[in-house]
């Protein structure tokens, strides 16, 4: 019975010092990596943005001033 009641007391021990971290915790490290990701995914738009924004410029500027 006492090796039982051991087991029991390691395994309890065991399961507190490698458990998942709380639901609260968890629940924040996503929400900021789901931050994370939506500003990255943002800044790839306005970066995409600016390089079309400069070609249709560059491409309207070339028509205007090859027409003259």
């Amino acid at each position: 019975m006492l090796r039982f009641l051991f087991g029991i007391s390691i395994g309890v021990a065991v399961g507190v010092l490698f458990a998942p971290a709380s639901g609260e915790q968890t629940r924040r490290e996503l929400a900021n990596k789901a931050e994370d990701l939506k500003n990255r995914g943002v800044e790839a738009g306005r970066q995409q943005a600016r390089e079309v924004g400069s070609n249709v410029g560059e491409r309207v500027y070339d028509r205007a001033i090859g027409e003259r």
